[in-house]
């Protein structure tokens, strides 16, 4: 027709509205083509007055003549309540009736809302065969959707390769979603694809022009590593800026990086904060884990316990080892939330059951010092013996001075092995004459005054490592030891 050729500038020049004046005279006549075009004009205010319910109007008298397209712009207008009353029923007849007229519009829409369950049961496998109805008549959104569902195996067999087919379909059609996948699908060669770079760059590229935020942190990175392309950090930073600025949490997390870091642009803890706050703030699990160390540290914001235990928390129910066991050290020290030994465990076992070493250390010295729970010597060998396992040098020493101490044991024989100096400490209660003069309490052999160990006959303070030393030994969490056997203070 002469007004599509107007409309669309197909051998002439564009003009709109010459196109909506011939609409106007074909459709006055009865054409149904034009009544659907006409619709459709005043619908987007293609050289007339925008106005929806014109346009409704125009569809109505078209689809009553079995057009299909007008059927199915009619079914758009009950879907989203523009120019007639909301109604998803009628929208879904209007795209039943459309698709049985072979209109791809109406496939797509109704399998749409199979795919959905919209004013219907959902139906993937129905909802794809219609998408392969209006895709085989190049209609670019059915190709696209049924490219995800071969990718995903949504209502039918996964099949990557049927993935590719109609995600290049889509692409070559120049939908930037499309672009993007296929380019992924070739970069890992997914589908039979061939690991091509400077394809995957192309497709990616492609996308990215088009403004999608996930293609060009895919560029950023790609850049940065010279994947398809000579290593560019400049041409990185770029298209991470351009991804942040539409709030894409990987790109916000890849550019703070970048900036706490001093890497290709100058080193700006403040920024990276930023920047990490905006990805955390979308629930980004490892941005809330960067940000609960910079408050830690005070790198780019004020030092807050608090804070830094707030991002940590959130990142640890997350699954963030690290904040895990970090926030197992705030809980058992107290720092940004109230001591709570019991919760401390709870974090740092999480991270350790998941290869922290370092927690699965702080877990062995809970354990093997009877500080914080009663004294389990099993538990604490245990989680020593795990944590020397994954690396931790700190836990090596620690398993072999706890080596070095006896198990406890029966007061029936507790004569035959020394008690460690604190524990005599802590048991001296019967009194002397010289210890009692000195102001101190329990036996001559050990007197305590004010918690601390003294000479009865002197009142001076006794240094238990210089004792210790006295007899070859090395004091250790108030035990002394010598050639791995510990060894009374005293005696030796």
């Amino acid at each position: 027709m002469l007004g599509e050729d107007y409309q669309n500038g197909t051998g002439v020049a564009q003009d709109f509205a010459k196109a909506g004046y011939l609409y106007q005279l074909s459709a006055e006549q009865g054409n149904v083509i034009a009544e659907t075009d006409l619709g459709n004009a005043y619908y987007h205010g293609w050289g007339v007055p925008k106005d929806h319910a014109t346009a409704d109007n125009w569809w109505t008298m078209a689809g009553a003549k079995g057009n299909g397209q007008a059927l199915d712009s009619l079914g758009q207008a009950y879907d989203k309540g523009d120019g007639e009353p909301k109604d998803p029923a009628k929208a879904f007849a209007l795209f039943q009736q459309s698709a049985a007229q072979g209109s791809a519009y109406g496939e797509y829409d109704l399998g749409y809302n199979y795919w959905n369950g919209i004013a219907t049961r959902q139906d993937d496998a129905k909802a794809m065969t219609l998408y392969l109805q209006s895709a085989n008549q190049g209609f670019e959104p059915a190709q696209f959707n049924l490219a995800l569902g071969y990718y995903t195996g949504t209502g039918v067999k996964q099949d990557y390769a049927q993935a590719a087919h109609w995600y290049r379909m889509a692409a070559e059609q120049g939908d930037a979603e499309a672009q993007k996948e296929i380019g992924w699908m070739i970069y890992k060669g997914l589908g039979g694809l061939a690991k091509d770079p400077a394809e995957a760059l192309h497709w990616m590229q492609l996308s990215a022009a088009q403004n999608d935020a996930s293609a060009q942190d895919f560029m950023g990175e790609w850049a940065k590593i010279g994947y398809g392309q000579k290593a560019d950090l400049p041409a990185a930073i770029h298209w991470l800026q351009l991804s942040a600025a539409q709030n894409y949490v990987y790109a916000e997390n890849d550019l703070g990086a970048l900036y706490f870091a001093g890497e290709g642009v100058p080193k700006d803890p403040a920024k990276a904060a930023s920047l990490y706050l905006a990805a955390a703030k979308q629930g980004d699990a490892g941005a809330e884990q960067y940000l609960g160390y910079l408050y830690q540290k005070g790198l780019g914001v004020p030092v807050s316990s608090a804070t830094s235990a707030r991002w940590y928390a959130k990142a640890a129910a997350q699954g963030e080892v690290f904040a895990q066991g970090r926030l197992g050290l705030y809980y058992l020290d107290g720092i940004g939330v109230p001591q709570d030994y019991a919760r401390a465990a709870g974090y740092l076992r999480e991270a350790a059951t998941h290869g922290n070493a370092d927690a699965a250390n702080d877990l062995g010295s809970m354990y093997g010092t009877g500080k914080y729970f009663p004294l389990d010597r099993g538990a604490a060998i245990a989680w020593y013996e795990q944590a020397a396992a994954g690396g931790s040098s700190v836990a090596v020493s620690n398993l072999a001075a706890l080596h070095m101490r006896p198990p406890a044991v029966s007061s029936a024989s507790a004569a035959i092995i020394p008690i460690p100096i604190r524990v005599i400490a802590a048991q001296a209660t019967q009194d002397s004459s010289a210890c009692s003069a000195a102001g101190g309490a329990g036996t001559d052999d050990n007197c305590i005054k004010n918690g601390v160990m003294i000479d009865p006959q002197t009142g001076d303070a006794i240094d238990p490592e210089n004792q210790c030393a006295a007899h070859g030994g090395t004091l250790e969490d108030d035990v002394c030891g010598k050639d791995g056997y510990e060894i009374d203070a005293d005696t030796g």
